[in-house]
């Protein structure tokens, strides 16, 4: 499964909390998803487990660029009235912003890997490939992000071509602090761009230097 950008929003993203980070390092391992989710044991919309009353709340529902309605109804959604939002009777997930080429269970399980419900309709093998392409879609986009950032970064340096000695870590620590309050880095924050990589794009910067 390739990883591919989808227009769907997540509403409630409470609903893919986790114990702890399944894309970090220490736990890069696919094994180890059904541990580090919370996982509902019993459904958080009851009065929904049904299939025709999930079919039942899509009466008002008029969006005709979206999946059919059977569809998002055995993906486990019903329609919350709103929009173009959905919510899952089993996890409570709520997703909007559909396009008629959209899976409802692959972006099910894909936004809520929590869902008992989502990983019983997609079946071991590809509810792996789904989180496994949303892993690698996410290393895709720190990448560009990253690169990005180096770009515009250096691209603000240019002018300043004298050599910069950094005879440790703390000095490097302390360049990078000042390099913080610069309109680039602002600018860079304002953009939602986490401040942990903006450190790290001046840390390298500065070791070329």
């Amino acid at each position: 499964m390739n990883p591919t950008q989808s227009s769907i929003i997540i509403i409630n993203e409470q609903s893919t909390t986790t114990t702890t980070d399944i894309h970090s390092s220490q736990t890069n391992n696919l094994d180890s998803l059904r541990s580090n989710y919370i996982v509902f044991t019993t459904p958080c919309n009851s009065n929904y487990s049904e299939i025709p009353k999930r079919y039942a709340s899509f009466t008002t529902w008029s969006n005709e660029n979206s999946p059919s309605v059977d569809a998002l109804v055995q993906a486990g959604f019903f329609y919350s009235g709103r929009a173009t939002i959905v919510t899952c009777f089993y996890c409570n997930g709520s997703l909007q912003n559909w396009g008629s080429n959209d899976n409802p269970i692959i972006e099910h399980a894909r936004w809520f890997p929590c869902c008992p419900y989502a990983k019983q309709l997609c079946g071991e093998d590809l509810f792996r490939k789904i989180q496994e392409s949303k892993r690698i879609q996410k290393e895709q986009t720190k990448s560009i992000e990253r690169t990005g950032l180096n770009s515009m970064i250096q691209t603000n340096v240019t002018t300043n071509t004298g050599t910069l000695l950094i005879p440790d870590e703390s000095t490097l620590s302390r360049l990078v602090a000042a390099r913080l309050d610069l309109p680039i880095s602002q600018r860079l924050l304002d953009q939602n761009f986490q401040l942990s990589i903006i450190k790290r794009c001046w840390e390298d910067q500065l070791r070329i230097k």
